[in-house]
């Protein structure tokens, strides 16, 4: 049997096609982010050099098994139910949503990651890419940030001395509890009204016209300072 010659198109198509997964391949090599691949039954088949740093295995360790290695359970048991379920219904809950997720380590530690999934088909195959990152050190920061929150909150409710804060335009946005014993004002009563209706006159009505003064020239009669006045 003869073989038919390449034309010129020919190998000019197929070089053009090596170059575009080159390309390809070096985008997803250089990718901060996992890129994970898998096919309709869960089973990997590309998976880029970010997802030994995440996970802990190299690549080739990871091409023709099932995604649900890198998940804790009860996640890993339910993957291939809930893939069927998509393939069978269409109803997603992960594709084409971000969503945060716990993944296991291959030395059996858990962390926080983002996941974004995506489905193409190509030559008649549903394929699915994740893109993985890892949010530990967000999470980290977060629950400093929760528990800065609540030794301050702590700090106001137990405050004997009355203590609010006020957004532009005078407008209470914290007040604690000490207000009420006060001012006979509940805080919840305070929340989104002007400061001023805690004055008597003249002062109630000059505190606005007060309060602009100091933003727009930064000098200040009470601020920095301590001051008794009417309440």
């Amino acid at each position: 049997m003869n073989e038919q010659p390449v034309t010129g198109a020919g190998r000019s198509d197929e070089t053009a096609l090596g170059r575009e997964r080159t390309h390809i391949e070096a985008i997803l090599d250089a990718a901060v982010d996992a890129v994970i691949t898998i096919d309709e039954q869960g089973i990997i088949q590309i998976a880029n050099p970010a997802v030994e740093r995440l996970f802990g295995c190299p690549p080739a360790d990871l091409v023709g098994r099932n995604v649900s290695m890198l998940m804790p359970s009860p996640h890993r048991e339910r993957h291939d139910q809930y893939l069927a379920h998509y393939l069978r219904t269409g109803e997603a809950k992960v594709i084409g949503i971000g969503r945060e997720l716990e993944a296991l380590r291959r030395d059996g530690t858990t962390f926080p990651i983002e996941l974004t999934l995506s489905e193409v088909h190509i030559g008649g195959r549903r394929l699915f890419t994740g893109f993985v990152r890892d949010v530990s050190q967000r999470k980290q920061a977060e629950e400093a940030l929760r528990e800065s929150q609540a030794r301050i909150q702590a700090s106001l409710d137990t405050a004997v001395d009355a203590i609010t804060s006020l957004v532009p335009r005078a407008i209470v946005d914290l007040a604690n509890p000490a207000v009420e014993r006060l001012f006979g004002y509940a805080p919840a009563d305070l929340i989104g009204r002007n400061i001023s209706m805690l004055m008597p006159s003249p002062h109630r009505e000059q505190h606005d016209a007060y309060l602009a003064r100091y933003l727009s020239t930064g000098e200040a009669r009470v601020i920095g300072m301590g001051r008794e006045v009417e309440g």
